[in-house]
C-alpha cells in the first residue's frame, strides 16, 4: 500500500488512521482469535502506518499523523472489552509517537470523534440512540464538523500529543 501511494503522490503530509472493527461480546465469551483480529486491526494497522510512513515523512520534512480513537476507549463499554481496550491503547501510542517524532517535525495526535451515523454506528442501533440520548446536545457527532476540525488540527505547526474529543457525551 505505501509504495503504491508514494508512486502516485510522491509523498504523504497526513495519516489518518481510521480503521476499525469490533464483534461486540461479553469478554467471558469473546473468541481469542476475535480478540487477536481486533487488536490486530485497530490497534497493530495503527502502530504499521505510523512506522511505515513516519520514514517519508521524515524525508519530506514532516506531516501530521491523527489517530481516531472513540468513547469505549476512554470509558469502556461493557460487550466491547477488544474494541475497548484496542481504542484505549491509541491514547499511549499516540502520546509515544508524538514524542518521538516531533525532532522530525511530525504532529500526531489522537481523535475521538463522537458517536456517528457511519456503517459501524448505524449497524449498532441501540447504541445509537442511547448515544444520542446521552449527549449534552441531544445529537450525534456530524461527520462535516469532524472533518473540519481535522482540516484545522493539519494546518496547525505545534500542537500534538493531544487528545480531542468531539463527543459531547463526554464532559
Amino acid at each position: 500500500m505505501a509504495d503504491a501511494v508514494y508512486r502516485k503522490w510522491g509523498r504523504v503530509d497526513v495519516l489518518i488512521n481510521n480503521a476499525g472493527i469490533t464483534k461486540d461480546s461479553l469478554m467471558i465469551k469473546l473468541k481469542e482469535a476475535e480478540w487477536d483480529e481486533i487488536l490486530r486491526v485497530n490497534l497493530k494497522g495503527c502502530f504499521n502506518t505510523i512506522k511505515t510512513f513516519s520514514h517519508g515523512m521524515i524525508s519530506s520534512g514532516g506531516g501530521h499523523i491523527i489517530n481516531i480513537s472513540s468513547y469505549s476507549g476512554l470509558k469502556g463499554k461493557e460487550g466491547q472489552a477488544a474494541y475497548s481496550a484496542s481504542k484505549s491503547a491509541i491514547f499511549g501510542l499516540t502520546y509515544t509517537a508524538a514524542k518521538e517524532l516531533a525532532e522530525y517535525n511530525i504532529r500526531v495526535n489522537a481523535l475521538l470523534p463522537g458517536y456517528m451515523q457511519t456503517e459501524m454506528g448505524v449497524a449498532a442501533e441501540k447504541a445509537m440512540e442511547k448515544a444520542k440520548e446521552q449527549s449534552i446536545t441531544g445529537a450525534l457527532s456530524n461527520p462535516e464538523e469532524v472533518a473540519g476540525f481535522v482540516a484545522y488540527l493539519v494546518k496547525t505547526d505545534y500542537i500534538t500529543g493531544q487528545v480531542f474529543s468531539l463527543d459531547s457525551r463526554i464532559i
